[in-house]
């Protein structure tokens, strides 16, 4: 009777020893980090294209891989029609005509990245008092919100997906506004039918082209599909740090303006102030720059053609001080009627003078102005 009691108690004691050593092994295995690697996301499928941003494609998943140096850096944001169905604006509206301009910054917030678009409307001296109050009262609205997927090797960048971004219906950055979604009924995007074809990365831009799908009932074109298709290109460029210096508007030039309030204003507290519309344009050789009405003699400065009259000592050309071009203090004759052609590979039309979209080198651009008055 002993030996029986003694045995199953020798067996019970064996047993929690066993599941303590258990126990204590799998405690002592090493746990799998759940945190996504690099790796995870660019593998020998993905395609990448450096520039601005690397822009990863794998399985038609985009993703933007941003430097942590461009956070709060100053972009342009440019939503145009690059392709659209007949009769759409009741043919007011043709290819390459810009629906939106913008102005963005990333920041990053939390485990997330903020995409937020700044507004000049009012300003004020950051080194006042009131740049606060202001600030306070211009909250900046947020375009989107990315989930940080992971960090680049060295973690100077993060890496988001972009995919949704690009294919969802956002209004900020969709050809279609209010106004036609109401005159032809527009019922929703359709995301089956809607597509982002290319994301090519340029040194100073980013050029996204993409399809986008609507339902409506009563399409300018093919009334029988009850869809409208457009084909969209959104130009996100860096703007230059060294920022030009605004010139303030005069209503006896003929100037294309831009009004915002500014509060640092010592008179009025509360200035309406208005700046002329100018371009920068900076080609790196002068020879690209076709003047007619002057003539190139050697390594000279530009002079008057012999057919184009007498050359007024009185006028500089203002396409010096518009353009940031160098002339050499060339004089012109008939300023008010000779027009200013400046050239770049890829000849293509802006819609008109009221663009204002800067001009990187990596994106092709044909611009025509017409100087009005001397500076």
């Amino acid at each position: 009777m002993i030996l029986a009691f003694t045995f199953p108690t020798e067996m019970n004691a064996q047993r929690k020893k066993s599941k303590k050593n258990n126990s204590e092994e799998t405690a002592a295995k090493p746990q799998k980090s759940k945190t996504p690697k690099y790796a995870d996301f660019v593998t020998k499928k993905t395609s990448t294209d450096d520039g601005l941003f690397k822009v990863h494609n794998t399985d038609n998943k985009f993703m933007y891989e941003i430097p942590k140096a461009h956070f709060g850096k100053e972009m342009l944001l440019v939503t145009r029609i690059k392709d659209i169905p007949a009769g759409l604006g009741g043919g007011y509206v043709n290819a390459g005509s810009k629906i939106n301009t913008q102005v963005v910054v990333w920041e990053e917030f939390q485990d997330k990245i903020l995409l937020k678009v700044k507004s000049y409307d009012a300003v004020a001296n950051d080194s006042l008092p009131i740049y606060k109050s202001v600030k306070a009262n211009n909250l900046e609205p947020i375009l989107f919100a990315f989930d940080i997927a992971t960090q680049n090797q060295d973690s100077t960048a993060v890496l988001v997906d972009v995919t949704k971004f690009f294919t969802s219906d956002i209004q900020a950055i969709s050809p279609l506004p209010d106004s036609y979604r109401k005159r032809y009924k527009v019922r929703r995007l359709d995301a089956s039918r809607s597509f982002i074809n290319s994301i090519k990365s340029y040194p100073e831009n980013i050029e996204v082209v993409q399809d986008f799908t609507f339902d409506a009932a009563e399409p300018p074109s093919n009334s029988s599909t009850n869809t409208i298709t457009i084909r969209v290109n959104q130009s996100m460029i860096v703007l230059p740090e060294d920022k030009m210096m605004p010139r303030v508007y005069d209503k006896r030039v003929g100037y294309f303006s831009i009004g915002n309030v500014d509060y640092s204003s010592e008179a009025l507290k509360a200035d309406d102030k208005r700046y002329i519309r100018r371009w920068r344009l900076e080609p790196k050789d002068i020879n690209v720059v076709h003047l007619p009405g002057l003539e190139r003699r050697g390594p000279g400065p530009y002079l008057p053609a012999a057919k184009g009259g007498q050359a007024d000592p009185r006028v500089e050309h203002p396409v010096a001080l518009h353009a940031g071009v160098k002339l050499r203090d060339a004089r012109v004759p008939h300023l008010d009627q000779i027009p200013v052609q400046i050239y770049e590979r890829g000849a293509r039309h802006p819609p008109g003078p009221d663009e204002r979209d800067p001009l990187g080198p990596a994106v092709g651009r044909h611009l025509e102005l017409c100087p009005t008055r001397s500076v």
